[in-house]
């Protein structure tokens, strides 16, 4: 806290409100650059990388169907104010190969695009995901990464790819067993 409070003083980083009061801080992109570059001479990029995507995807995955409206509605905020973040984690899991979690930020952030009509950025996202090699395998991950692929296909009018997609989703849980995603 003492160092954030040392970065806010020597104007390295502001303070500023969301619109749920929430305090945000964020850097200029000058000060954001350099510690970049220290990062990457440290050789502690890519621990560091691993441990924003684990946040971002414990954060995502917050979301469940159980929330009433309004615990969805704040998980959806909290989304909003978290979407470069969420864009920054997919993109370092996708360079990095890691399907598993990658797959599971994919499906966890279905709602978010779904609901917040990003849903040619979510295609794209998962498109990529569901591209890589450790993620090709036949697993409940997969299935539902497709299944949420397909979903949003089908909100843009991309019926014959959501048929397709959804088709091979359900074949897959049908592989596993799985009676609640076949339905």
């Amino acid at each position: 806290l003492d160092g954030v409070t040392s970065l806010v003083d020597n104007s390295l980083l502001v303070q500023r409100a969301s619109a749920d009061r929430e305090l945000r801080f964020v850097m200029l992109e000058t000060f954001r650059e350099y510690g970049r570059e220290q990062l990457l001479a440290s050789g502690e990029a890519d621990a560091t990388a691993r441990a924003h995507a684990a946040y971002m995807l414990v954060l995502a995955e917050e979301e469940h169907l159980e929330m009433n409206p309004a615990e969805r509605e704040t998980w959806l905020r909290r989304c909003d104010l978290e979407h470069d973040n969420f864009r920054a984690a997919s993109h370092w899991l996708v360079g990095s190969g890691d399907a598993e979690w990658a797959l599971r930020l994919g499906a966890a952030l279905f709602r978010f695009w779904e609901q917040r009509d990003h849903l040619t950025e979510g295609r794209e996202t998962l498109t990529k995901m569901l591209a890589l090699p450790g993620a090709a395998a036949p697993t409940r991950l997969r299935a539902r990464a497709l299944y949420c692929f397909s979903v949003l296909s089908d909100i843009q009018g991309e019926i014959d790819t959501a048929l397709t997609i959804g088709r091979e989703s359900c074949r897959i849980y049908r592989e596993l067993g799985d009676l609640q995603g076949v339905a």
